[in-house]
């Protein structure tokens, strides 16, 4: 199902726009490589909407993937628009939407393992993340957030469970690296580690995943507050 609404509030002013969509339950199979029995994805359904403001030009936009045990993947966005010089210089519409301030935010809902579409059944534990791309699409900055909880509880004679954050965030125009993980277990931490660094592209487009190459690469960790030098040149001191 689709609508779309437009309203002038006056003569002469540009228009706003609303749209509206929503799919019914989708299933479908794939056959993963290597195997021969098809993996079935099953009561999906999909519910999207976005809008813009014609005299701001402010454009706004959300995504909702849900299943049969709820809310999957949620996405929301926003971009800014002169949408005046859209109008009057059309030819020029890639350059402003490659310069339009953006931000987007993709969301994994917390999810048991054994409930996720891929599932891996017999893994305790969960997992929740997102990942945000902001500034333009000409200099973007890329966060990811990921979250484990109850990770291999009850796996073995009084194990307990292991919960695991990492957090990570790539400048592509630079190619500033940074990251930060710690793995915990009954609040007490048992490892942290930092990495930091640079990657290179070799295409000089970030958009060209495959011409990514690790440049220099520091790391260091703590392992029951020891430090451990990952790599030579890490410096233990970020690891705290």
């Amino acid at each position: 199902d689709v609508s779309l609404q437009v309203e002038r509030p006056e003569s002469g002013q540009l228009p706003s726009a609303f749209l509206q969509a929503t799919t019914r339950e989708l299933s479908f199979s794939i056959v993963p490589q290597g195997r021969s029995e098809p993996h079935t994805f099953d009561q999906f359904t999909l519910h999207a909407s976005a809008s813009v403001d014609g005299q701001s030009g402010h454009g706004t936009g959300t995504l909702l993937l849900t299943d049969a045990n709820g809310a999957l993947v949620t996405s929301s966005g926003s971009v800014e628009l002169d949408l005046a010089q859209l109008l009057r210089d059309p030819a020029g519409a890639s350059k402003q939407l490659l310069r339009a301030p953006l931000d987007i935010l993709l969301r994994l809902h917390p999810r048991p393992l054994s409930l996720l579409p891929l599932s891996l059944p017999g893994f305790p534990g969960g997992i929740a993340g997102s990942m945000q791309l902001s500034g333009s699409l000409l200099g973007p900055t890329l966060d990811v957030a990921l979250q484990g909880q109850d990770l291999l509880a009850g796996t073995g004679a009084d194990s307990e469970p292991l919960d695991v954050s990492a957090l990570l965030r790539f400048v592509p125009n630079t190619g500033e690296l940074t990251g930060r993980a710690e793995a915990t277990r009954s609040g007490r931490s048992l490892v942290s580690a930092r990495l930091e660094g640079s990657l290179t592209n070799d295409a000089g487009n970030p958009y060209v995943f495959a011409a990514w190459r690790a440049g220099e690469l520091r790391a260091a960790a703590m392992l029951n507050d020891v430090p451990l030098e990952l790599w030579p040149a890490a410096a233990r001191e970020h690891a705290q």
